[in-house]
């Protein structure tokens, strides 16, 4: 299987103006990009043990993945456990990393989540089409998925994953609120404790690219999978494509972890489990490849 250090980037990517029926391939011009929602500030991205942190100002790695800022709240207890919550959105690409863990003997549990997202507005012309007439066209663009889910447990913790969960979801809206796209993906567990992955809308389980199961960690790839997808435009009339996703992980402490990842650099829980500790927060950089030059594999969200 095809492992993430292998790709350039990874990420949550929107193409959305590449193939008009009947006309080839062709690309719309950008007109307008919105990153204002890169990051939410109103929502509750750390959780411990059932209590919502406060929600400070992100910290800000700059020329994260292709370029854009990279913003994120930590929270390290009592070099115990650990919670991650960061996003970048550019265009096209969007970075999204949420994860958990802590460490075997510990009861620290948490609930992580993020939202992130941008908008951008096109315009395409008949002439673009090298057409006389008609008032517009039905575009087809892709989703590309590139990334992963895990989830991890000790042995001390249990002999099932109960209640640990990974998941991310995705929504395309028109400027008229229209759907033109919602998929998402839950790396979760049944009541038995038995790992399962539950889909829905447009992304479905053939779409997974690796599933990896080895000393407790189940992990889920999707390696540069495009998920194609249609809306209508009238020619010489701007049309906007709003992204957004949002992902979350659980976990229950005594040794446990989720983490979802589309962004620079590898998993994070497989290096913090291999540590044995939660190390200082510039390790804890360097493991999210969040450093410019020091990270040797990249990924991507979206195309």
């Amino acid at each position: 299987m095809q492992t993430k250090g292998e790709h350039l980037i990874r990420a949550f990517r929107t193409l959305v103006v590449v193939l008009v029926a009947g006309s080839g391939s062709v690309w719309a011009t950008l007109v307008d990009f919105d990153g204002s929602r890169a990051w939410n500030a109103a929502m509750t991205h750390i959780v411990r043990n059932d209590q919502a942190l406060s929600a400070p100002l992100p910290n800000v790695l700059p020329g994260y993945g292709d370029g854009a800022p990279y913003q994120y709240v930590q929270d390290v207890y009592y070099d115990r456990a650990i919670a991650h919550s960061g996003a970048s959105a550019e265009n096209p690409q969007i970075y999204q990393h949420v994860y958990a863990y802590t460490v075997p003997g510990e009861a620290t549990d948490y609930a992580v989540q993020n939202e992130t997202g941008h908008s951008r507005t096109f315009v395409l012309s008949a002439e673009d089409l090298g057409r006389q007439r008609g008032r517009g066209a039905t575009v087809r663009g892709n989703v590309m998925l590139d990334g992963s889910l895990l989830l991890m447990k000790d042995a001390s913790f249990d002999d099932t994953f109960a209640g640990l969960d990974a998941s991310f979801d995705i929504l395309l809206t028109r400027e008229s609120g229209r759907r033109i796209f919602a998929g998402s993906v839950d790396l979760t567990t049944n009541k038995r404790g038995k790992v399962v992955v539950r889909t829905r809308g447009r992304i479905r389980k053939r779409h997974i690219s690796g599933v990896t199961v080895d000393d407790g960690m189940v992990r889920i790839d999707f390696v540069n999978v495009s998920i194609p997808y249609r809306t209508r435009i009238l020619f010489d009339r701007e049309f906007t494509i709003n992204t957004q996703v949002a992902s979350e992980a659980r976990t229950q402490g005594w040794g446990t972890g989720a983490e979802v990842v589309f962004g620079p650099g590898a998993p994070t829980l497989p290096s913090l489990r291999e540590a044995g500790a939660i190390p200082e927060p510039a390790t804890v950089l360097l493991l999210l490849g969040g450093l410019p030059g020091l990270a040797l594999g990249r990924r991507r969200l979206w195309r």
